[in-house]
């Protein structure tokens, strides 16, 4: 009886040790985790987030999810695009137009950011529209 408790443990502990959590799709960096857009600016002007909502990314693989969720941290709406990083120019692509929804200044279903600080913990993203706007989002770490 013994025996085979001990056997049993030692497979428990091994089918532990050999399971890992994983980043499914890919190592994806410094910007694997959860981050909400912590700040907007336009033309240097901030521009405070809809009253009793934040935005909060996720990357995963190729894919970006923007989620919108309200003061009780409940999500109202989520919005899933491709997303890609070439050292300092970052892309993301919203391809249904039908499921495109993040109410942000300057954010359209085609987005091409320069990458003006990127580290472990905070993202600073610039984009500058045709009509010479520019827009600067802030990204911080949350998990």
């Amino acid at each position: 009886m013994m025996k085979h408790l001990i056997t049993y443990l030692w497979l428990l502990v091994a089918s532990v040790a050999f399971s890992s959590c994983t980043q499914n799709g890919g190592d994806t960096g410094v910007w694997f985790g959860t981050w909400t857009i912590s700040l907007v600016t336009v033309d240097g002007t901030v521009v405070p987030p809809p009253a009793g909502s934040y935005y909060s990314v996720q990357f995963q693989g190729e894919i970006v999810q923007v989620t919108i969720t309200n003061d009780r941290h409940d999500p109202y709406t989520t919005t899933y695009g491709n997303w890609s990083d070439d050292g300092d120019q970052m892309q993301w692509l919203f391809p249904e137009e039908n499921m495109y929804f993040v109410p942000l200044p300057g954010m359209t279903r085609v987005n091409k950011f320069t990458i003006l600080e990127k580290s472990g913990k905070r993202v600073r993203l610039q984009q500058v529209a045709d009509t010479g706007v520019t827009y600067i989002y802030t990204l911080t770490k949350l998990v």
